[in-house]
């Protein structure tokens, strides 16, 4: 279940068997505004404890996500990401590259 607000809520009251909230939704669902990293794997069984889900994957954005049933917490991160050179800094260096090699052939 991919949802959000009191629609994610009510598809809890019914029962699911796998939800998917983001930290936000996982803090409304809790009653709270915000919740610290080390509460998110607490309020997530709780919920499965009552028997509302029975698996929970709790996007955390950057940081990945986490994967939280009767008997696994699992977090998983994604892959570090390779800051890409803009275009116009690999033209100009390309432009200088050109400007040096016809440079020394004419030398």
């Amino acid at each position: 279940m991919d949802t959000s607000g009191e629609a994610l809520k009510h598809a809890l009251e019914e029962g699911v068997y796998l939800v998917k909230p983001n930290l936000n939704e996982l803090s409304f669902l809790a009653g709270k505004k915000e919740l610290q990293p080390d509460e998110v794997s607490d309020v997530a069984k709780n919920i499965i404890a009552k028997g509302k889900c029975e698996a929970m994957v709790i996007s955390m954005g950057a940081n990945g996500a986490m994967l939280i049933t009767n008997t696994i917490t699992q977090i998983i991160t994604p892959p570090p990401i390779i800051k890409k050179v803009p275009l116009v800094q690999v033209t100009v260096w390309l432009q200088v590259l050109f400007f040096i090699y016809h440079r020394k052939k004419l030398n």
